[in-house]
């Protein structure tokens, strides 16, 4: 999906380098009226001559995206929550949603800003309590069953909706009023990975959206030669195969392996086959899901094809490191490094000259450059006996609204500042954010027993072992889809 600000938001960023750098040069002046521009009128009577009038410079002048925001929450419901407490339980860091106290992360530092705005918006406190997914869990399950008040909101890693879905306690976010997922400040992709029938399970927006958890690819540019993936990128050719060139290239040289993963081998497969498209399971709003990518044609031939490119990647074209890849790219020893863009902190400061890129694709007719999301990212739910909906969905709201585009822009700032060596890498940020990715494997496995084993490990299994991707599939499948048939949408 694509993030509906990226593009614009580079270009001012970019704009606005220009422009700083233009300036530590000294001021530009337009139109100096201290200097006389009319020529003297010569004593021999000659008539004067006047030098053409510069017209003034249009500029743009640069969005004041907070500024912006205050706006867009000014414009919600009024609602006066006369000081009460907000509860948000999280089972992820408190610092991506609510976070308080001081901090020296500027991406941080405007989270809670805009948290601090919501608040005084509706007179609240928002209160995170950071617990562990299994706690938060079994203590949902056990105020559920008391009829008991746990939280305002749940965040949840998009990976254990499924688990709280099995157990029967998440409540429909359509039912939260105040809260409107078609806005900007929530994204599509994600929160369509999360419906079941017409149930909307979890919602991904502004507020929880944790960039550093994409995925990407990082490059050696001293050993990229004359390759230039840069333009690879931008032409619409960076794909799978030119990675895999790239990586055999690199390996023909003494001591260096072509490529790598921050990942271990099961996450690299898994972040490479969501890279080039693979989508498992066919889901539709008010219809169940249905598990058919081996069923339908050309989705099957993709899966194919997907799991022989990754097996010569990892094992025929020996080019693979197992172990230690962030050591070896550091090292200057390792042409590409699969990470996600967390790994910018890790490499700032490295000896290696490197690049950043997307993640490649499938082949050149695929439209976008997919990023796949960390399991981890966050989502927010609700559980089905909150007895104060109102106020889940008006700060729900708030909090996504507030945060869109200037939490944004403050972490694509502090990359381009702080972390990225050169302007290219700058410009690939805006592939790599336009895309985040995920799917409704992804988010609900957890909760059907054997949903995973016929699709993503299905994959795996395929790339690493002798049995072929059909039989594996055709061993799962059936109880699969026998379990996704079975789903009681009660809500």
């Amino acid at each position: 999906m694509k993030h509906p600000t990226a593009a614009g938001l580079i270009a001012a960023a970019l704009c606005t380098a220009v422009c700083i750098s233009q300036s530590s040069c000294g001021f530009i002046v337009f139109n100096d009226r201290s200097e006389d521009t009319t020529a003297a009128v010569e004593t021999s009577g000659a008539p004067s001559t006047t030098a053409p009038v510069t017209e003034p410079v249009e500029t743009t002048p640069p969005r004041d995206l907070r500024a912006e925001a205050e706006q867009r929450l000014d414009a919600l419901s009024e609602r006066d929550l006369s000081a009460s407490s907000v509860i948000i339980a999280t089972a992820v860091s408190p610092e991506l949603v609510c976070p308080s106290g001081e901090t020296e992360s500027e991406v941080v530092a405007a989270r809670a800003l805009s948290v601090r705005a919501v608040e005084e918006k509706f007179n609240t406190k928002i209160i995170a309590n950071s617990v562990s997914v299994s706690d938060m869990l079994a203590d949902a399950k056990a105020a559920y069953a008391s009829d008991m008040y746990y939280a305002d909101l749940l965040v949840l890693p998009q990976s254990m909706v499924g688990a709280f879905r099995a157990a029967g306690i998440l409540a429909n976010m359509n039912s939260l009023p105040f809260a409107d997922y078609s806005q900007p400040y929530y994204y599509q992709n994600v929160n369509s990975a999360a419906l079941l029938g017409n149930t909307q399970l979890a919602v991904s927006g502004a507020a929880s959206f944790d960039p550093d958890g994409l995925a990407c690819v990082y490059f050696n540019r001293s050993l990229a030669g004359d390759a230039d993936p840069y333009s690879l990128v931008t032409s619409g050719k960076w794909t799978w195969d030119r990675y895999a060139e790239l990586a055999r290239n690199a390996a023909s040289i003494d001591g260096v392996s072509g490529h790598g993963s921050d990942f271990d081998r099961a996450g690299y497969i898994d972040a490479a086959a969501a890279s080039m498209g693979l989508e498992y399971v066919t889901n539709v709003k008010g219809q169940l899901p249905t598990l058919d990518y081996m069923d339908d044609y050309s989705m099957s031939a993709r899966a194919g094809n997907i799991v022989d490119k990754l097996y010569s990647l990892i094992f025929g074209d020996r080019t693979y490191a197992d172990s230690n890849a962030l050591g070896l790219f550091d090292e200057g020893k390792l042409m590409l490094f699969t990470a996600t863009l967390a790994s910018t902190a890790e490499l700032a400061d490295s000896k290696t000259g490197w690049g950043l890129l997307p993640m490649p694709k499938f082949d050149e007719a695929q439209t976008a450059y997919y990023s796949p999301m960390s399991a981890d990212s966050p989502v927010f739910c609700a559980l089905a006996n909150t007895p104060n909906a109102e106020t889940s969905g008006l700060v729900l709201e708030g909090l996504n609204a507030v945060s869109y585009e200037y939490v944004y822009d403050v972490y694509f700032s502090e990359l381009r500042d702080y972390r990225l060596r050169d302007n290219s890498s700058v410009n690939m940020l805006g592939y790599i954010l336009d895309s985040p990715s995920t799917d409704f494997v992804r988010m609900m496995s957890s909760g059907f027993d054997s949903l995973a084993a016929a699709t993503y490990e299905a994959v795996r299994n395929a790339v690493t072992s002798t049995s072929s991707l059909e039989s594996i599939y055709r061993r799962y499948s059936t109880a699969a889809s026998r379990e996704l048939a079975s789903s009681t949408v009660i809500y």
